[in-house]
């Protein structure tokens, strides 16, 4: 957060030293452009991301657990997922690697259409994008 400032206390003295900006977002969603060291590729419609397992499974139990446990996806170090918009999985993934994307909002119904095809074939990614839902758009009480 540019701008903002801590006061450290001394002896004598108390100094103002600027914070700065946190980057982490923009470094994790360069990491993801770029693919740069990922060791799992992610496919949906004939289009690959490259991805990071360790990312994926801090991010998401599910993968976590798919990872964990040695499944075939694991091995072979790609995940198929049919059914679900390039387009909109690529910004469920920029979710997972910055906590946040200005394209999520405005998807919610494909995430929802998304999520309903992906529980008729692959149960574990159903999993994972309903808890994806839940986090970015909570139930107001």
């Amino acid at each position: 957060m540019e701008g903002d400032s801590v006061n450290v206390s001394g002896s004598s003295h108390t100094a103002a030293l600027k914070v700065p900006e946190c980057k982490l977002p923009r470094h994790m969603e360069s990491l993801l452009d770029s693919g740069t060291f990922s060791d799992v590729t992610l496919c949906t419609r004939g289009r690959e991301f490259k991805a990071h397992k360790a990312i994926l499974a801090a991010r998401s139990p599910v993968f976590g657990a798919m990872f964990e446990h040695e499944m075939e996806e694991s091995r072979k170090g790609r995940v198929e997922i049919s059914d679900i918009d390039p387009d909109v999985f690529h910004e469920m993934l920029k979710f997972v690697y910055t906590g946040s994307t200005p394209q999520l909002q405005g998807m919610a119904d494909d995430l929802l259409a998304a999520a309903d095809k992906v529980n008729k074939q692959y149960d574990l990614l159903w999993e994972f994008l309903l808890g994806l839902f839940i986090v970015c758009f909570p139930l107001s009480p």
